[in-house]
């Protein structure tokens, strides 16, 4: 009887034993592999890494030189004059305003009076209020309903 060891040896030994390959890869024909690919990725990577370096470097020249366009034009409208600056924009007239201030204050104010009694005598027909007006009726008319007693409902207003 063989030792364990003794049967592992004499598979071994043998040429083209079915343990050592079970998928009979050694039937195949032997292929030569072709030149190495490498020096052409290499190559390759390097010529898309320069495209991007050039990109960048070109990007880059773009922008300071729209910066540059921007600071001149920025430059150039705060130093033109404007005419709305000027004090004689509101009126070419060199004369003196017809009405003091006090009589323009006064008939501002009057204007103003007159204006706000139109404005409610425009309300009172139409039936309109002002929003913070309606807003307190709103809550006035909330608390003058009372819970009903015995349902938990709301009863008429108290009068």
């Amino acid at each position: 009887m063989l030792l364990p060891s003794e049967k592992t040896m004499n598979i071994a030994h043998t040429p083209f034993s079915i343990h050592q390959d079970p998928l009979g890869l050694r039937d195949l024909p032997s292929i030569t592999p072709g030149e190495d690919g490498w020096p052409a990725i290499r190559q390759a990577l390097q010529a898309h890494q320069e495209r991007r370096r050039q990109f960048r470097t070109a990007s880059g020249w773009l922008a300071i030189a729209a910066s540059v366009v921007l600071a001149v034009v920025v430059t150039n409208r705060q130093t033109e004059p404007t005419e709305s600056l000027s004090p004689t924009a509101a009126t070419q007239s060199t004369e003196l305003a017809s009405l003091d201030n006090k009589q323009t204050v006064k008939s501002l104010i009057s204007l103003s009076q007159t204006l706000e009694t139109q404005l409610r005598s425009l309300r009172e027909g139409t039936g309109s209020m002002p929003a913070n007006s309606a807003i307190y009726v709103a809550e006035l008319e909330d608390l003058a309903f009372v819970p009903g007693p015995t349902t938990g409902s709301r009863a008429d207003p108290i009068h």
